[in-house]
């Protein structure tokens, strides 16, 4: 057994290095599974509030992730000037692959739990 995780771990990864060039169609699955997702929750099997905020939320977060820039100087105040420093080009906190890999698993992981009845917990107020 131990020596089939190093194979099944390569071979995930290299399913994910050729995934890796194709930007549209990737998010195009993100964006199928989701519909799924959202399909399936919403109006074939009604309910799933507290898996659907823990799976909004978390795609939330990765987001902010996505769009907030590294900053090197994160307890700095002061506003840089041209003066001063030389050109940074746009970095962000979270690559796209990983923002989209980490969103991904939320959504598959989403439709997993939606698949046990006993995890769709009861919610008694609103979120």
């Amino acid at each position: 057994m131990e020596a089939q995780e190093p194979q099944l771990f390569l071979k995930f990864k290299r399913m994910l290095d050729k995934f890796t060039p194709h930007v549209k169609e990737r998010w195009a699955a993100f964006f199928a599974l989701l519909t799924i997702y959202l399909l399936r929750v919403f109006f074939i099997n009604p309910g799933w509030a507290l898996c659907t905020y823990f799976v909004s939320i978390y795609i939330l977060n990765r987001f902010v992730l996505f769009l907030t820039p590294i900053d090197s100087d994160e307890n700095s105040t002061i506003l840089p000037s041209y003066q001063d420093t030389e050109f940074k080009p746009f970095e962000r906190k979270l690559s796209e692959f990983k923002f989209w890999k980490s969103v991904m698993a939320a959504i598959v992981i989403g439709n997993f739990v939606a698949f046990f009845r006993f995890l769709d917990l009861p919610v008694f107020w609103q979120l």
